[in-house]
């Protein structure tokens, strides 16, 4: 049987992979040979190529992660070791099938993540005095869940594939044997050599033909086997003891943090208390710390409440993007909370300054901003863009403004190219708004320069700098 043909745009990607440092010929003959040893999986990359779910092809460097996909850029980071001197064909097909599928995810996964973000966000300006991020939480990674039960799912049928290509009467023995590591996941071997009996794992339902429909119920099965499986199992994360659960908890809980460093206030001008369910979310602080928790410029720590236990435990989650090592210093019951949260502002180009309380509060927004859209800016790169936009919002009258707004490019979809300081409702025909560039706003310390010029008072009269301001 003649292999499906690649398509020329994927072709293309192959080949500039193939010019990546530490990318040898060798390992470029193996990936279209895999590419091209399953049909399955030649349709699933030609049309992610085709729909512009996949624009490149990545060197993957972290050693705990087989592959990789990047919903951002569409790019799949593969192993060059795998496929090279390490290279195994059913590993790499069952990578490339399940990655490729992130590609296909990745608009409900978006849907699931944006809605997190609108929510955690209003949440985190609620007056109230308690907020419980537990059912967003819940929420946001679920949605995860999914999108790693269909992709595991596309990497099975992607290694069936494989396996009909090279013996059209494959048994289930026959796939589970191109890759035991993967397929164990999906089949339980019994028995004894040479006699082994295969069956699909609970929850699962094999079609015919062996392969794995995406239904309601072979998804939550696929996450029982897979997703939900412990630390030690799925060895993720920059420490290689993390569980999904915890390596997507690593991404929502510094969100939370910087809005709530941002925005959160009771109606007494007091900070609410944050509340999380730790073991309904299966998560773990110190695997999270250990993968690494980026809580931005306004905090090193950020006091929570774990609500499984009764009555709710203090604790603090650290900020330790930096450093990777869980911080072991639970707070003692009855502590308070917001005496707690130790600010990173002295140690900040604006420490002292007149204006460091404006630049801090639009930094805070920046941050949290930027989180929200999944990259959060360098402490030193908020710092001067927020020392930019406090100049441009002290010559607009505005202040520190309302909200934090950044630009998305239209054609390319990248985000921040422009940073908005908003003054009065988004909605607003009459609000305020100036602007600033990341890539153009100059040091923090000729920013505090022109802000001593401005005086503490503001301009009489707004004059134009650099940045905009617009008013609608």
């Amino acid at each position: 049987m003649s292999p499906k043909p690649i398509s020329a745009d994927l072709q293309k990607l192959i080949d500039d992979f193939g010019k990546q440092p530490g990318v040898s010929a060798n390992a470029v003959k193996n990936l279209s040979d895999t590419i091209k040893g399953s049909p399955v999986l030649t349709d699933q990359l030609n049309g992610a190529v085709a729909a512009g779910h996949l624009k490149s092809f990545k060197a993957l460097t972290d050693p705990n992660m087989g592959g990789s996909y990047n919903g951002g850029t569409q790019a799949m980071s593969l192993p060059v070791a795998g496929l090279d001197a390490n290279f195994n064909k059913g590993e790499i097909t069952f990578v490339l099938g399940h990655e490729v599928q992130h590609g296909y995810n990745r608009g409900a996964r978006d849907a699931v993540r944006s809605t997190f973000y609108a929510e955690a966000e209003a949440l985190a300006k609620n007056p109230a005095a308690v907020h419980d991020y537990t059912p967003l939480l819940n929420k946001v990674i679920e949605g995860d869940r999914v999108n790693e039960s269909t992709a595991n799912i596309a990497g099975w049928n992607a290694l069936v594939s494989a396996a009909k290509e090279a013996k059209p009467a494959a048994t289930l023995g026959d796939v589970y044997n191109m890759q035991p590591g993967r397929a164990s996941d999906f089949i339980a071997r019994t028995g004894a050599a040479p006699n082994y009996a295969y069956a699909a794992r609970d929850g699962l339902t094999l079609s015919a033909d062996l392969t794995i429909a995406v239904t309601p119920a072979n998804t939550a099965g696929m996450a029982k086997h897979f997703y939900d499986l412990p630390p030690a199992q799925t060895r993720l994360g920059h420490g290689g003891n993390s569980d999904y659960p915890n390596y997507h908890g690593s991404i929502y809980v510094p969100m939370i943090s910087q809005w709530e460093q941002a925005h959160g206030r009771t109606a007494e001008g007091g900070k609410p208390q944050v509340h999380i369910d730790m073991k309904a979310l299966h998560l773990d602080r110190e695997i999270m710390e250990t993968n690494g928790l980026n809580l931005g410029a306004a905090a090193t720590v950020q006091p929570y409440y774990d609500t499984s236990t009764a009555p709710p435990t203090q604790a603090r989650f650290h900020h330790t993007i930096d450093t990777h090592l869980p911080v072991r210093d639970p707070i003692a019951p009855g502590v308070d909370a917001a005496a707690q949260s130790t600010t990173k502002h002295a140690a900040t180009a604006s420490a002292g300054h007149r204006d460091q309380s404006l630049i801090g509060d639009i930094r805070d927004k920046v941050q949290a901003e930027f989180a929200r859209h999944g990259s959060p800016l360098s402490e030193p790169d908020a710092e001067r863009v927020a020392a930019a936009l406090a100049v441009q919002g002290k010559t607009a009258g505005i202040g520190s403004g309302d909200h934090v707004v950044l630009s998305v490019d239209p054609a390319t979809k990248e985000v921040g190219k422009t940073v908005f300081l908003v003054k009065g409702e988004l909605d607003s025909p009459s609000h305020t708004r100036v602007s600033a560039s990341p890539q153009q706003a100059p040091a923090t310390e000729e920013s505090l320069r022109q802000l001593d010029a401005i005086g503490p008072a503001g301009p009489a009269q707004a004059t134009p700098q650099a940045a905009k301001t617009v008013q609608h």
